[in-house]
């Protein structure tokens, strides 16, 4: 895999994750909060992660926060309706996401930032 810390907290953080968004407010404040790591680690606004906006720079963001958010324990379909994207979407985002990460050692080091900025988010 190519994020092996990843690969190897995805069961304890998604447990950890979802056990910490009890309420819908606590889980839209850890979705926000992810979302600003995200376009802070990718120069875009966390809004522009949301919708349609297909920009490259946008795009590999919204890859970053679909993957983000699987590996965290959400099935497809709820990553789709937090993007505002089908799950399909999220199934084609997750090969861009892996091959990116093969393939560009810019985006796979911004990508393993997130990941740790996410995992003391969620970890303390």
């Amino acid at each position: 895999s190519p994020l092996s810390m990843m690969s190897l907290l995805v069961l304890i953080s998604s447990q950890h994750f979802l056990r910490k968004i009890k309420t819908n407010n606590m889980k839209q404040e850890l979705l926000d909060q992810i979302k600003v790591i995200i376009a802070e680690e990718f120069g875009v606004l966390p809004e522009m992660l949301i919708g349609s906006r297909q920009s490259d720079y946008v795009s590999t963001a919204r890859h970053v926060l679909s993957m983000t958010l699987y590996n965290l324990g959400l099935s497809t379909v709820a990553v789709g309706s937090i993007i505002g994207k089908d799950h399909s979407t999220v199934i084609h985002s997750k090969k861009v996401y892996y091959n990116l990460c093969r393939t560009d050692e810019y985006y796979k080091l911004k990508a393993e930032e997130v990941e740790r900025k996410v995992n003391v988010l969620i970890f303390g």
